[in-house]
């Protein structure tokens, strides 16, 4: 069983147990920069989202060379293998075509699964869902500010604690959530504020601690200095300060402290 998180909600399915779902191999072709993981995966129930986009692309089959949604004959984009797969007990079929896409319309595309991230995230009005990318599993935030949810090895090597943040999700023991306030400026400050062992409670926190970040008057400086998470059990591969097995929406009102009232707040005002 090999395990594989949706590109969509997020959710990891066994590809093996689903009667249908999609996988898209991401081919960058030079001089683009490529913005998706070289493989995305996408799960039973969000499959009718992706073939309203896909229908309407056309295979370089028909138009060699051509971006499959504009028709551009004169680009340098992104190609990519679709797989949509449907199976039951007595047999399996695959289709396998093969689009390529200018970078116009791989904006699309993008624009197109942050729109649907953000459905399943309900995110702020302005606010984007990134992600999966190549260095994030998740992001969300603006153009100046994010919160990343990043697959992560913590360990301790010699008593010294050391992070590599960013590995393969398969490599990973733990999941560090990071807020990012003033992207692309001198004032650019990352704030690693939690490392969970567990993705869906680090995608949870990265949720509310966004949600408080669009609405509190100071979301950079939220975090009690008190706050001290429960470690996990002992294991030297996995050293404090991994949260395990507390909820997420009490582990933000520990780190929020006297200042919580703007987490109720922020919730309040998003559920209108």
């Amino acid at each position: 069983m090999e395990l594989h998180r949706c590109g969509i909600c997020f959710e990891t399915f066994d590809p093996d147990a689903e009667s249908e779902y999609a996988h898209f191999e991401y081919i960058a072709t030079a001089g683009h920069e490529q913005t998706y993981p070289d493989d995305l995966y996408f799960c039973r129930e969000c499959l009718p989202e992706v073939r309203e986009l896909t229908d309407h692309w056309t295979s370089p089959d028909a138009v060699e060379s051509a971006c499959a949604f504009c028709g551009d004959e004169d680009h340098d984009g992104t190609r990519i293998s679709v797989e949509f797969v449907s199976q039951d007990d007595s047999k399996m079929t695959a289709s396998l075509p093969v689009y390529d896409l200018c970078p116009d319309c791989d904006e699309v595309l993008e624009n197109f699964l942050a729109g649907e991230r953000g459905d399943v995230l309900t995110v702020p009005d302005s606010w984007r869902v990134f992600g999966p990318t190549p260095r994030h599993l998740l992001g969300i935030g603006t153009d100046h500010d994010r919160v990343y949810v990043d697959p992560a090895v913590k360990h301790t090597d010699s008593g010294v604690e050391s992070m590599s943040a960013g590995v393969p999700e398969d490599d990973a023991n733990c999941y560090t959530v990071t807020l990012v306030k003033s992207l692309g400026t001198a004032g650019e400050r990352p704030s690693e504020i939690a490392a969970f062992e567990d993705a869906d409670d680090a995608i949870e926190f990265a949720h509310l601690v966004a949600l408080y970040a669009a609405y509190a008057p100071s979301p950079t400086e939220f975090i009690d200095s008190d706050f001290d998470p429960e470690p996990m059990e002992e294991d030297p591969w996995r050293p404090d300060p991994i949260i395990s097995g507390d909820d997420p929406r009490e582990v933000v009102e520990k780190m929020l402290g006297y200042q919580s009232q703007h987490l109720e707040e922020a919730l309040e005002e998003h559920a209108e």
